[in-house]
């Protein structure tokens, strides 16, 4: 979806480029049927594998009975080592009419594009649907509760994204608390909010308030799994729980929530475990994250802030940088990239990496491994520049 929507705006540039055409529209119905078939190609390549490698798969609801037993559709099966990796699920805001809105799943079951959406919440979720359906020709409200999004985010990064959110067109509404939807009339809705704040006129709401844990239904109670108060199951650096045979991995013990990090976590743990590598664990600190919203923005290491709380503000020093991208050279439209480098003053160690704008995604990468590897200010300025891209912008920062 976020590739339709990098197609929508390279074609809205592409007159600047000379190129001409006659009709543009949008097949909606066409892209999500692609999209769907793809993803059942890599369901398939996925139950393909594991039958290759002879694992026994099932399909069903899954509960602990003792610490080495659960029930999977009414048959018990047991085992010596068990990994608890049920992920989250779309957490529902406490709002009454709440049953008119839908969540990010309702957003990928969406057969119609709708002609104004608003979208509650400014997580990478809410932030990355509200880019991509604006791209796409959705007439897009975007309510947060605070003042900027992505609120977790290095403060230059987030009021970079809201700024390019409002250069492009979504109507921002900070500061804006919802506690009731009515239904005016089929597919029409008001939002209303706190302080007498109302949004009208909408014909599709999309909640996107976090994720909660698929523990409830687990019997994790039964065998004392512990959990903390939202649900996540405990885990330490060897994801292992209070159970000495039982661990959790990704989404669920809430540590880092991304696709990679349950990848790795799962790949460590196996290893450990049947590899032989007795003391091996994955290492939390230094998690490069993509955020795909448009622009894209990369991150890693710590936020300005978090910074200044472990070091102090005399101990960091702080590299900021915008431009605008090559892309744009030719055309009237511009979203501006931005970039910032947080390094230990003493050192020149580079402690946290932010960007917002073109090929962050992939820019982000290639700095994280560096970056890992305790790269320092130095470093990259004792690198040769490849010139022209975004890129070279982080070396002569």
């Amino acid at each position: 979806m976020w590739y339709a929507a990098n197609l929508a705006d390279a074609y809205k540039l592409s007159s600047s480029y000379g190129f001409q055409y006659q009709h543009f529209s949008l097949d909606f119905a066409k892209l999500v049927n692609n999209r769907d078939l793809y993803l059942r190609k890599l369901n398939q390549l996925y139950e393909k594998r594991l039958a290759k490698d002879k694992v026994m798969y099932l399909q069903g609801h899954g509960a602990f009975i003792n610490s080495h037993t659960l029930q999977i559709n009414n048959k018990n099966f047991s085992a010596d080592h068990i990994v608890i990796a049920t992920g989250c699920a779309p957490k529902k805001p406490q709002i009454n009419g709440i049953e008119y809105a839908i969540n990010s799943d309702g957003f990928f079951a969406l057969k119609k594009l709708p002609k104004k959406v608003a979208i509650i919440g400014s997580g990478y979720i809410g932030s990355e649907l509200a880019t991509i359906l604006n791209q796409l020709g959705s007439d897009v409200t975007f309510l947060f509760r605070y003042d900027i999004p992505l609120r977790n985010f290095d403060e230059f990064i987030s009021n970079a994204l809201k700024e390019s959110m409002e250069k492009q067109g979504i109507k921002l509404f900070s500061n804006h608390i919802a506690f009731e939807i009515k239904k005016i009339e089929e597919n029409q809705f008001v939002i209303f909010c706190e302080d007498n704040k109302i949004i009208a006129d909408v014909d599709c709401i999309i909640y996107a308030v976090g994720r909660t844990p698929r523990t409830a239904d687990l019997n994790l109670e039964t065998i004392s799994v512990k959990t903390d108060a939202e649900g996540f199951v405990i885990t330490d650096k060897w994801e292992a729980t209070n159970v000495p045979h039982i661990y959790a991995i990704g989404d669920v013990t809430g540590k880092s929530l991304l696709t990679p990090v349950a990848i790795r976590a799962g790949r460590t743990l196996a290893t450990r475990i049947f590899g032989g590598e007795k003391n091996i664990f994955f290492d939390y600190e230094n998690i490069p994250t993509v955020v795909f919203t448009h622009p894209p923005i990369g991150s890693i290491g710590l936020s300005e802030a978090d910074a200044v709380k472990k070091y102090g503000k005399d101990k960091i020093t702080i590299y900021e940088n915008q431009f605008d991208s090559l892309f744009y050279g030719v055309s009237d439209q511009k979203i501006l990239s931005k970039m910032k480098l947080i390094t230990l003053k003493e050192t020149g160690k580079i402690i946290g990496c932010h960007l917002i704008g073109m090929e962050s995604d992939e820019i982000l990468q290639g700095f994280a491994v560096a970056i890992k590897m305790g790269a320092t200010k130095q470093d990259l300025e004792n690198t040769l520049a490849v010139h022209p891209t975004n890129a070279e912008e982080l070396l002569s920062n």
